[in-house]
């Protein structure tokens, strides 16, 4: 089925509700204005000669257009591609040169940019608001038939391990995403969740606006998230629901209280990037009186490999409970080094049957042949357990993994025991080179307010890690930096490599 037929279905049956909130709660679109532009973009690709199957490369902020666009694109079997407005120049050529698109629709920001790269490589350019000029007869409303497993969208990973690689997913996949999102995340018409994340990235963007639309609920965009307006915002409108990571929960609790943002009565958040702090946790959602819900997923994964349910507090240090249909269906195993099963509580890498995974890499059929086992088995590349409730605990990327003296350590073990630590606000490991054991744990670690770095405290959480998780786990370096001073992506995500790179700091042990 066409995921775009999601939207047309709720036009359908809640016509006049609304769908999308914007300019700071000025402006509004219903569902169906929303299906109608959709629709007229459809209209005008065909126009523009931008057949099914060609790709469509839009460089958008969080605005209607924004999912307008997205949607008319698919209605007319054309293949999206949602650039990462973050990225510089250099990253931007290599995206749009590996995908060829057909057709670039930019915000009027970044014409500039856009078009002289569009000249560079031959490509028309044109602003999104070209797209309504175009098409001046009433468009058609109904979405084209596709085929289980044709192209819908081609989602160009973060770089979080090199160059960025275009993962393939079908309109069968993402029509599955947002169906199972509705089962995880109770939300209803009378929610209104905002963007508090970009757009752009696909889990993003079905987590927010897929997830809202096929549930009649209203999608507040925002083009950034900035605490003095979300707090005038939440205020006005009934937020109950939405995606955030650590760093806007890091934002929202030093508001003073008088100015902080407030909630509707049994509002849910779901956080991913990273995990989040026992402290934080637990300070945010006595303060705010919102439940938190912490999953893990990746580009290549449909929806998410789990996340805590929320009826069921996950243990501290797991990531939920597979998702729906995983467990009962099979579709994940935890795999040796040797592709062989492991029991349940043993360590080894995720594995998730091509069923919930993409497609494979556009223009990379050899990357495609290797991330599969079998061609039925994508390699997650994230090490971790599943114990015997069936809770799922993620240790560490299968590259970010230390190797110190010829033992393996799982970053993200340190992280926790650090991030346990009531001083601690984020923990990040990586590994160094040693002379002597070949690697050792270096943490970069942000500190809550109102603490003071010092060699004395680097020597306690040194302690701390050596007292829980014995000699061979301990941290050899701590460096103390600022939360804004970490490198991340647009998921907020810590970009590691670029931390394993960094020579200057300027507070350090």
């Amino acid at each position: 089925m066409n995921v775009a037929k999601r939207l047309e279905a709720a036009a359908q049956k809640w016509s006049g509700r609304t769908a999308l909130i914007f300019e700071q709660g000025a402006g509004t679109w219903t569902y169906a204005e929303l299906d109608w532009r959709a629709s007229r973009v459809a209209s005008a690709l065909d126009r523009l000669g931008v057949k099914r199957g060609d790709r469509l490369a839009i460089f958008l902020t969080n605005t209607p257009d924004h999912v307008a666009i997205w949607f008319g694109a698919l209605k007319a079997g054309v293949v999206v591609v949602d650039m990462n407005i973050v990225l510089g120049d250099e990253e931007w050529r290599y995206i749009v040169a590996d995908c060829t698109p057909a057709l670039i629709v930019t915000s009027p920001v970044f014409t500039e940019r856009v078009t002289h790269l569009g000249d560079e490589l031959g490509i028309p350019v044109i602003e999104q608001g070209e797209l309504w000029r175009t098409d001046a007869e009433p468009p058609s409303t109904t979405s084209v038939d596709v085929d289980d497993e044709e192209l819908a969208v081609i989602a160009y990973t973060s770089g979080t391990t090199g160059l960025p690689k275009g993962v393939m997913h079908c309109h069968q996949r993402l029509d599955l995403a947002i169906e199972l999102m509705g089962e995880v995340r109770s939300i209803g018409v009378d929610d209104v969740v905002p963007t508090f994340l970009p757009l752009f990235p696909l889990h993003a963007n079905l987590s927010q606006a897929g997830n809202a639309i096929a549930c009649g609920a209203s999608l507040l965009l925002m083009e950034k998230f900035d605490p003095e307006s979300f707090t005038e915002l939440s205020r006005r409108l009934r937020i109950s629901a939405g995606t955030v990571v650590p760093a806007i929960i890091a934002a929202m609790l030093a508001m003073p209280e008088q100015n902080q943002p407030r909630f509707a009565d049994g509002a849910r958040l779901s956080v991913g990037g990273a995990p989040l702090a026992p402290a934080t946790r637990e300070a945010f959602e006595n303060r705010f009186s919102v439940h938190l819900c912490q999953g893990f997923g990746s580009t290549e994964i449909m929806g998410a490999i789990a996340m805590e349910r929320e009826d069921r507090k996950a243990p501290w240090g797991s990531c939920g409970e597979l998702w729906p249909g995983l467990a009962e269906n099979g579709l994940v195993r935890v795999v040796d080094d040797r592709g062989k099963d492991v029991a349940p509580g043993e360590t080894g890498e995720f594995l998730v049957h091509r069923d919930r995974a993409l497609l494979g890499y556009w223009n990379s059929p050899q990357l495609t042949e290797e991330a599969f086992i079998d061609r039925n088995w994508f390699r997650t590349g994230d090490v971790g357990r599943i114990d015997e409730e069936g809770f799922v605990y993620l240790l560490d990327r299968k590259k970010d993994m230390i190797i110190r003296g010829g033992f393996n350590i799982y970053t993200a073990e340190i992280e926790r025991v650090l991030a346990e630590n009531p001083v601690v606000a984020e923990a990040h490991v990586v590994g160094v080179p040693d002379a002597v054991l070949g690697e050792v744990p270096k943490a970069y670690v942000v500190l809550n307010p109102n603490v003071s770095a010092d060699g004395e405290l680097a020597e306690k959480l040194m302690e701390h890690v050596r007292d829980r998780l014995g000699r061979l786990k301990v941290v050899d370096h701590v460096v103390f930096i600022d939360a804004a001073a970490l490198p991340r992506n647009a998921m907020g995500k810590v970009l590691k490599r670029e931390l394993r790179a960094q020579q200057d700091v300027t507070r350090t042990s």
